[in-house]
């Protein structure tokens, strides 16, 4: 929905970008949503009142372009009708089939492919097929057996993507709609993961009665000191200090990901990994107690994942009680609002605001 900004942040956190197109009102909206590191490209789009439509391409010197499209059908509503859908969405197959790049359409289209003597399916086949497409599932995406949920590609050699593991699966959660899993070869270039080295001391965790008996026993205690230079007095300070400094709170270096979300602890990594462990032991094996152990495991990660992140920030939020900065600072990543870029109202070029006031003067002095 449009404004669910902490829903995005939530998703970011866990190693993901987003591209979506929200609506304004209950339900709706498209998204795409992968890893980090995988570059997606928005593409602009018209805006149909029958349909939702996010459009991207996936750019390779190797294989070329793949633009993709999601896309989803109100089946109720005031343009719920396939009619309405079948005009415009002929009219985007028509915008998008001169344009570079090999497309991959999937969604949610709410037509019951699964009766091909349906009078809106024969009209949608027919589209679909003048525009050179193939559509791939053929296998029930609904709990009541309706294949509404599609994926197509084209059907030519020059637009064709090669399709491999196709599967709909039943997953665990609350949607009535099935998961559409497949996987296609196409090479491109992985943003690679920037990390960053910092380099730190623990003074907080220093032996405070050491380090004092310490500093009282080293030169710069000394009586005896001779120069009369003030370069001499400061090389020594910073050289006894930093002898000091390297014996109570040792320099420590490290590496972190930028990107990488604080409360990301290695219980949240091992739930994930048991998780996706479990989906592919389903996968290969497709029994009941491999399916019930994946429900099981999905369960486990959610619930672990979920509860990590609550309790880090509510730490952070407890901690910064009389700290209203620091709060509203909190509460805005939270929100994923990046507040800096919004801090200073429009404005024009000074040249320009220059320019304005002295024609104004001269036309109230001239009139």
């Amino acid at each position: 929905r449009k404004g669910d900004t902490a829903k995005v942040k939530e998703i970011k956190e866990l190693g993901f970008n987003v591209i979506s197109k929200s609506r304004a009102g209950r339900g709706g909206g498209v998204a795409f949503i992968f890893k980090k590191g995988i570059h997606i490209k928005p593409q602009k789009t018209k805006s149909y009142k029958s349909f939702e439509v996010v459009e991207g391409i996936l750019e390779s010197s190797i294989t070329g372009i793949m633009r993709i499209s999601c896309i989803y059908r109100p089946g109720t509503g005031k343009y719920g009708k396939v009619t309405d859908f079948c005009t415009e969405f002929e009219e985007y197959l028509s915008s998008i089939t001169h344009l570079p790049g090999r497309p991959l359409i999937a969604g949610d289209f709410n037509i019951h492919m699964e009766d091909p003597e349906n009078v809106d399916t024969k009209r949608f086949q027919s589209i679909i097929d003048s525009f050179g497409f193939y559509q791939h599932v053929q296998e029930p995406t609904h709990f009541c057996e309706g294949i509404l949920d599609l994926v197509l590609t084209g059907d030519n050699t020059c637009d064709s993507i090669q399709m491999c593991n196709l599967q709909v699966v039943k997953t665990g959660t609350s949607s009535d709609h099935y998961l559409v899993s497949f996987s296609c070869q196409f090479s491109h270039h992985i943003i690679p993961t920037q990390e960053v080295n910092l380099s730190t001391r623990s003074i907080s965790k220093m032996d405070m009665d050491l380090f004092k008996e310490d500093l009282l026993n080293s030169k710069l205690n000394c009586t005896e000191y001779s120069s009369n230079d003030p370069n001499d007095a400061v090389i020594l300070y910073n050289e006894q200090l930093d002898q000091l400094l390297n014996k109570h709170a040792p320099l420590i270096t490290y590496s972190y990901n930028p990107d990488q979300s604080k409360w990301l602890n290695a219980e949240c990594q091992d739930a994930r990994r048991k998780r996706r462990k479990a989906e592919r032991v389903n996968k290969r094996e497709k029994s009941t107690d491999s399916r019930i152990a994946w429900v099981l495991a999905s369960k486990n990660a959610k619930e672990v994942i979920s509860n990590t992140r609550d309790k880090y920030y509510n730490n952070q939020l407890a901690a910064c009680t009389q700290n209203k900065r620091k709060t509203y600072s909190i509460v805005n990543n939270l929100l994923d609002r990046n507040i800096s870029k919004d801090c200073y109202p429009t404005h024009k070029p000074n040249g320009t605001v220059a320019s304005e006031m002295k024609d104004f003067f001269h036309n109230k002095v001239a009139n």
